[in-house]
């Protein structure tokens, strides 16, 4: 089978989608596909490469609302060449949907998340959100043969602001394998100070503000060992700027630490130390960050936000989303050690791949049908 995807970003763009589809591509491959990526060049290279089997073309894709449009003009390659065409939300989509019907081949495409009316959450400038929304309702409401999400609230949402007759399959992405079987050099137990750990990006949707609110709310009545520790990426810088000058402007630096981004064994090795990670994320299409932080087997407090509550499982608090009073008391909670107990949930990269490659080949049976039908009928 000969795969095409056309997608905004790919490795070695860093992202939750791109180290998602990076792991199918590869995988596809070892399962004997031959696959090909249309990509733009946000990852730093330009022109063509390949990775592990996967032959990659990066272009340099001029950007909307910070989001790369690709040139149908640069898909008919793959286009052509493929068997079935995979492409996602946002701007990828209706190109690759508009070259599947240039070149009659199926597609699906995959939709990380939808915000619909969250958008205004988020967005402080209305008229920003109102396009935002806009743009967003204009992808969204193609006519697509096939929309794979990735949790079921994403599912929920597609249908809510989507077109409710839109074919949809849920399949929820793996997790690295080497999480369960990491062990740390530093036993935790070792760790004097209960540490509440957040990482990753300081983005509007993460809730790093509605979290540094109910750290505002309990700093004065937690016990002396417990601190908060923020690993952030740089991107957007903004929000780590802003983030920084809040904690010094309120006189929380003996409680909060913030510290840049770090490689990934010593990211595993920081997560390991913390007593509990904060995942208080306004959205999600399907969290990453607490699911990998559940698999590690740490404690955790989430929001009930996007797909969290589907992906959180072991020691666990969730508090309502955007509710800084509410993560503040479950801060306290988990101070004392009060967590929830959650069944384990499991996310497997070979049982997801295989299902994939299972939407592919259903796909391709139908449209061999639709063929036939229709030279039937032209008969």
């Amino acid at each position: 089978m000969k795969i095409g995807f056309v997608l905004e970003h790919f490795y070695p763009h860093i992202g939750g989608g791109e180290t998602m589809f990076k792991e199918y591509t590869s995988r596809l491959v070892e399962l004997g596909c031959e696959v090909k990526v249309a990509t733009s060049n946000s990852g730093g290279v330009t022109g063509r490469a390949v990775y592990e089997g996967v032959e990659v073309q990066h272009f340099p894709w001029r950007g909307f609302f910070g989001h790369p449009i690709p040139r149908p003009r640069d898909i008919d390659e793959v286009a052509a060449w493929a068997d079935i065409l995979h492409g996602a939300i946002f701007p990828a989509a209706p190109v690759t949907l508009h070259a599947a019907r240039k070149f009659h081949k199926p597609c699906v495409v995959t939709v990380y998340e939808v915000w619909g009316n969250k958008w205004f959450w988020v967005e402080k400038n209305f008229l920003k959100a109102a396009l935002f929304y806009a743009f967003e309702q204009f992808i969204i409401h193609r006519n697509y043969p096939l929309c794979h999400t990735i949790s079921q609230a994403t599912e929920k949402d597609l249908h809510q602001y989507g077109k409710k007759h839109q074919p949809v399959i849920t399949i929820y992405p793996g997790l690295k394998s080497h999480l369960a079987d990491y062990v740390p050099t530093t036993p935790p137990a070792s760790v004097p100070q209960k540490t509440f750990l957040y990482y990753g990006r300081p983005g509007k949707t993460k809730g790093l503000f509605v979290l540094f609110e109910a750290i505002k709310r309990v700093a004065t009545v937690l016990p002396d060992d417990c601190k908060f520790v923020f690993i952030l990426a740089n991107d957007p810088i903004q929000e780590k700027q802003k983030f920084i000058k809040l904690v010094a402007q309120h006189q929380l630096t003996n409680r909060v630490q913030i510290c840049d981004p770090l490689p990934e064994m010593a990211l595993l090795e920081a997560i390991q130390k913390a007593y509990c990670i904060i995942v208080p994320s306004i959205t999600e299409g399907f969290g990453y960050t607490a699911a990998e932080s559940c698999a590690l087997g740490k404690p955790v407090i989430s929001s009930d936000g996007g797909s969290l509550p589907e992906v959180v499982s072991g020691q666990a608090l969730f508090f309502q989303n955007r509710n800084s009073a509410d993560l503040a008391r479950q801060i306290l909670l988990a101070a004392e050690g009060r967590f929830e107990q959650i069944p384990s949930k499991v996310f497997d990269w070979a049982a997801s791949t295989q299902k994939l490659l299972g939407v592919y080949e259903d796909l391709l049976k139908q449209h061999g049908k639709a063929n036939a039908a229709v030279v039937t009928e032209n008969a």
